[in-house]
């Protein structure tokens, strides 16, 4: 969800691809008719969350690489992830919240949930679903904002780059970042395995192999052809032959990462390659849910299909006003939290060499 250092690739094209994904999945989900033609095809939307994931991962480790500076880096994914993030759970605790519930006004701002969802969900330290007597008759009832519970683990995968990054300051440690996150990925798939999870577990097991095969396959690789070797060679294997399920654990991740780089990496059209003028997809992965379920609240006819076309145009203009207003903003101040502590703090942040 973050920015790479380096404009000419497509993962701008590849995050808005991803992020509608997860608005059509929500589109049924949240409506009427849950009749999604994509449920159990490899496109649903767990595909658009896992490539956010890889996307991820190859782009925070670059962003270590890139700063070397704990502080620094810190700053850029808080820089990043925060500002719309605080502006998405303000407006659905302190527009959307007080205008639709069924409790009064002074019920609704006395009420623990809309404390403990403002806290929660902007601190990164948890999701919190429910605000007072909120969507109680939409088909996913009470829930406010169901795509809030990836980002505290995308947090948890901020803080391991920046934990093996700073382990491997040490000068015996100083090859062993990459093994590390070989290490991490493998607990991770064991847990997923041993919890008899799928794609579709909303769990930090699933999504960090997804991420930590984008971080080791970017790290690894300088071009699209050896990733697209990779994601070729292990899809077909994939869908050729009976793969035991511990075996699709490891090798899904790696093959999507694979595919998700060799895409990215590949020469297309400047019209869809590079990077685009707004990048929105953040915003409508953390406004589409909300402004859908107010839809439905208004106009619980909808089926998936027009709740998707009316959801789409309505979350993009939203999430172009966040881009313009808080994001964009917020990315210029990058460096500036670094600059303020002076050239002594950052000496000693940095990795030596």
């Amino acid at each position: 969800m973050s920015h790479g250092e380096n404009g000419d690739n497509s993962f701008d094209l590849l995050r808005h691809f991803a992020a509608t994904l997860v608005l059509w999945y929500h589109a049924f989900l949240l409506s009427a008719a849950r009749n999604d033609p994509l449920v159990g095809t490899p496109f649903d939307g767990a595909l658009g969350v896992n490539i956010f994931f890889a996307i991820s991962g190859f782009l925070i480790t670059e962003s270590w690489m890139h700063h070397r500076s704990a502080l620094a880096f810190a700053e850029a994914r808080a820089l990043r992830i925060l500002p719309a993030l605080i502006a998405s759970v303000a407006l659905c605790a302190f527009v959307i919240g007080p205008l639709l519930s069924r409790a009064s006004f002074a019920e609704y701002l006395s009420d623990w949930r809309l404390r403990w969802f403002v806290i929660g969900n902007t601190s990164l330290l948890w999701m919190v679903e429910e605000l007072p007597e909120l969507f109680l008759g939409n088909p996913h009832p009470s829930v406010v904002n169901g795509s809030l519970w990836t980002l505290p683990k995308e947090a948890t995968m901020y803080g391991l780059v920046l934990g093996l990054g700073l382990l491997c300051r040490s000068r015996a440690l100083s090859h062993a970042f990459i093994p590390l996150l070989c290490g991490a990925f493998a607990i991770a798939t064991w847990r997923f395995i041993a919890l008899e999870q799928d794609e579709h577990a909303l769990s930090l097991a699933r999504v960090s192999r997804h991420f930590i095969a984008g971080a080791v396959i970017g790290t690894l690789t300088r071009s699209a052809r050896g990733p697209a070797i990779v994601a070729l060679s292990l899809f077909a294997g994939l869908i050729a032959l009976p793969v035991p399920h511990a075996i699709q654990a490891f090798a899904v991740p790696v093959a999507l990462a694979a595919a998700v780089l060799a895409v990215a990496r590949a020469p297309l059209p400047a019209i869809l390659g590079g990077r685009w003028p707004a990048d929105i997809s953040y915003g409508l992965y953390i406004y589409g849910y909300p402004l859908q379920q107010v839809l439905f609240h208004f106009w619980p006819q909808l089926d998936g299909y027009r709740m998707f076309a009316v959801s789409l145009p309505l979350s993009g203009l939203v999430a172009l006003a966040s881009w313009h207003f808080v994001e964009k903003p917020a990315l210029a101040k990058k460096g500036q939290l670094v600059a303020r502590l002076g050239p002594r703090f950052a000496a000693q942040t940095a990795r030596p060499g």
